[in-house]
């Protein structure tokens, strides 16, 4: 079956030296490497979203709120960092 894809120029100038190296066409070159994404993907099990339910706390009325709900569950060094990675 022919198609087209759009393939990125660094991509397709290794493919092309790859090819020309082992005396092989692109095509092979395509269709070994879908080969293997999808004999890996189907191998490994589909990941699974688990979606993280809180309860306790009543809602956040403000960023003072979230920031006090920070301190209480990290402590202050993991406020610092994040507040040198803002300031970054």
């Amino acid at each position: 079956m022919k198609t087209t894809i759009e393939i990125s120029d660094d991509v397709l100038l290794r493919a092309r030296q790859l090819a020309q190296r082992d005396g092989t066409t692109i095509r092979a070159l395509a269709e070994e490497g879908l080969r293997l994404v999808l004999e890996r993907r189907e191998a490994s099990p589909p990941s699974t979203f688990e979606p993280v339910v809180v309860y306790g706390t009543t809602p956040l009325e403000s960023l003072a709120d979230l920031h006090q709900l920070i301190l209480d569950s990290y402590g202050e060094r993991t406020v610092d960092r994040f507040r040198r990675l803002k300031s970054a």
